[in-house]
């Protein structure tokens, strides 16, 4: 009997099988020049920003996810409100790898049911999916929300109370002050072997056995000695390994960027002789006309033309008159033929002419005593005041 893959595997059947385990480290999740946000970070490694990893121990399993499941890492900065969506606290490190865990375990199920169907939405045909997998796929699209979720975030909010517990109750440990000069470099400390429960005696027989048979596979000894290789003897070759790495990156950004400057500048050039020819062609076209007035663009005055007769509507509309002669009455010192040719189309007001009409009293209605700028129309007196002096 084969066993099953990751899409044919309700959530929780997935959650159990794959047996996931983490790491921690400082330094920048956006190493690669493929992650759209790597050439606008301006991350350095004197931030201490903090890499949960999470992996996976089932092998045969976990080679059936798609190559971006495999494993994951996320930067403190982005994990920290997953960890605090989830009830959790953000500044408990054992609370952030738990949330870790949670998220990754989602992201790849999900992952694998997506690859498998060629789907890039949320949307999977019901039809694909059993109805229990079908329900979960529903709930984990729309978040972290899942009763198996759930239920190991309860599990672990009480194992940590637990643990905190036994803290409490235990005395603390004497320290015993060596009389050899040289300490407390030779300092000894009274230490109490902790008691593991039947739970964890089982769990460490089965890593045990795991163990022993990742260690027949030559894939295991050679990431211990790769690993072992870059080991760190002091904090300072880490920070000096992070700093040789920023200098790396920036280097690449540096490379990245010139190549866009460049590409720019090409086009910048190509602009400003399109430019330059065409300001050479109206230079020659303005020497052939008379020196005066410039000439209005149609396309503006036109558009001037129509807002400057839907303002005229909109303010008989308010004011409740029906003609240019109602008009003329109803605002102090206007002029019944402008209001006729504005209304109509054929002309606009000048930006002064308006300006000053604005401030004209109106002689009647609800607006009675007040200026013509008070009163509420569409398009708003100052708008029109604005596409009047850019015509």
């Amino acid at each position: 009997m084969t066993a099953k893959k990751p899409y044919e595997m309700t959530f929780v059947e997935f959650a159990e099988a794959i047996l996931p385990s983490w790491g921690t480290s400082l330094g920048s999740s956006t190493l690669s020049s493929d992650n759209p946000e790597w050439l606008t970070s301006v991350w350095n490694s004197a931030d201490k920003r903090g890499i949960y990893h999470v992996f996976w121990h089932n092998d045969p399993l976990k080679n059936e996810l798609p190559q971006e499941a495999q494993k994951y890492q996320l930067d403190d900065l982005s994990l920290y409100p997953i960890t605090t969506r989830l009830g959790l606290n953000p500044e408990v490190e054992k609370d952030n790898i738990k949330a870790s865990i949670l998220l990754a375990v989602r992201n790849a199920w999900i992952t694998a049911i997506q690859h498998h169907y060629g789907q890039s939405t949320t949307t999977i045909p019901s039809c694909t999916l059993t109805n229990a997998a079908a329900a979960e796929y529903v709930l984990l699209t729309s978040g972290l929300v899942h009763p198996w979720i759930k239920e190991q975030i309860r599990q672990h909010i009480a194992e940590q109370n637990l643990k905190k517990l036994e803290q409490a109750d235990k005395a603390e440990l004497p320290v015993e002050m060596s009389s050899d000069p040289n300490w407390p470099n030779t300092r000894v400390i009274h230490v109490r072997a902790t008691e593991t429960c039947p739970h964890e005696q089982v769990w460490r027989e089965d890593q045990r056995t795991m163990l022993e048979e990742e260690m027949k596979d030559i894939r295991y000894w050679v990431n211990l000695f790769r690993h072992t290789d870059v080991g760190w003897n002091s904090e300072f070759e880490m920070d000096a390994w992070n700093a040789q790495r920023d200098i790396d990156i920036a280097n690449q950004k540096i490379t990245a960027l010139q190549k866009v400057i460049e590409k720019q500048r090409t086009f910048i050039q190509s602009a400003d002789r399109i430019i330059s020819k065409n300001k050479r062609h109206e230079a020659a076209i303005r020497k052939s006309k008379k020196i005066g007035r410039p000439e209005k663009s149609p396309e503006r005055q036109a558009v001037a033309i129509k807002f400057t007769s839907q303002w005229v509507q909109s303010l008989m509309e308010a004011l409740k008159v029906n003609n240019s002669a109602q008009l003329e009455c109803a605002v102090d010192g206007s002029n019944q033929r402008n209001w006729r040719r504005w209304l109509s189309g054929q002309a606009v007001p000048t930006h002064n002419n308006l300006s000053e009409l604005l401030n004209a009293e109106i002689t009647q209605g609800i607006y009675k005593g007040k200026p013509l700028y008070d009163v509420t129309i569409t398009p708003k007196h100052n708008d029109l005041l604005s596409l009047i002096s850019l015509t």
